[in-house]
């Protein structure tokens, strides 16, 4: 689809993130990150990113390292658009994750913190309520400056 998409002039190709397909319950959810190394690896020109990606539910430093690669790989082509996350009771609790609105609203305000000290490639701590990090320096900058755009998505 990416590449017809491409092919069509489109500017941007964008995939959900989600770990249960709560709208199409009958729909298999395929790893966003494992289709947008696909992407990177046959676009040309194309923007491509996730529409909304939920940090709170994931390790910031994790994403940090998958998006430059990413960026990495398509020649800065990638968008990371962030948000709260859907609905709490299909995509976090059974999977154990924090549904409180207000903590995952901390968690995502800090991880976009630690997406943009870890994407400077210098050394970087951060000590904030949800997330630590010791004097750490990814040796690798993106090739977006001064970092992969980040578009915040929401209801």
């Amino acid at each position: 689809m990416a590449k017809l998409a491409e092919k069509a002039g489109w500017d941007g190709f964008f995939l959900w993130d989600h770990i249960y397909a709560h709208i199409m319950k009958e729909t298999n959810v395929l790893d966003p990150w494992t289709i947008l190394i696909a992407i990177a690896s046959h676009m040309k020109k194309i923007r491509f990113g996730t529409t909304v990606t939920p940090l709170s539910r994931m390790q910031p430093w994790e994403v940090a390292k998958k998006t430059a690669t990413i960026d990495q790989l398509s020649n800065g082509c990638l968008i990371l658009g962030v948000g709260f996350g859907a609905d709490p009771k299909e995509d976090f609790i059974p999977f154990g994750v924090e549904d409180d609105a207000k903590i995952r609203g901390e968690m995502l305000d800090e991880s976009i913190e630690i997406l943009q000290g870890l994407w400077s490639g210098e050394k970087f701590s951060f000590n904030g309520k949800h997330f630590h990090i010791n004097d750490r320096q990814f040796l690798f900058k993106t090739i977006q400056q001064p970092r992969i755009p980040i578009w915040v998505g929401g209801t």
